[in-house]
């Protein structure tokens, strides 16, 4: 005699089991727990049979359980039971880290503006010192 056994907890189908003559009773079999005589739905890709015991029936859901995967947020999720599926701006690759990102930006843009005003300090020094040689030349022409 074939029945079907599902895991107690998720009640997602396991496997077929072949259920054996009960000695004691001859005409009977022993019956395995979490079992059912109701052959499961088959199923293909990220779905899973599911025995409903108050409806004793088989229905099927996603499953996606392991799936990893970040939020545009940057928030990092993982699926751990049937039935739940990934939200439809789900990304399955980490997105990049865009407070390093604006960091570095920033941290360049801060480096440029040093350099501009290092290079503006040294025209102005220029200018000065060219100042300060006519002045000089002026200086020495007079005496």
């Amino acid at each position: 005699m074939k029945w079907y056994r599902y895991n107690p907890d998720t009640l997602e189908y396991e496997h077929p089991v072949i259920c054996q003559p009960n000695p004691a009773r001859p005409g009977e079999f022993l019956i395995p727990p979490s079992a059912t005589e109701i052959e499961p739905i088959s199923t293909e890709g990220k779905t899973i049979a599911v025995f409903q015991p108050d409806r004793k029936s088989w229905t099927v859901k996603p499953d996606y359980r392991g799936t990893e995967y970040w939020l545009p947020d940057g928030t990092h999720h993982k699926i751990e039971t049937i039935g739940e599926v990934p939200p439809d701006n789900a990304l399955y690759e980490q997105p990049p880290d865009l407070s390093a990102i604006y960091q570095i930006n920033g941290y360049a843009r801060q480096q440029r503006i040093k350099r501009e005003q290092q290079e503006k300090i040294k025209a102005e020094a220029l200018a000065l010192k060219k100042q300060v040689e006519t002045l000089n030349t002026l200086v020495m022409n007079e005496v």
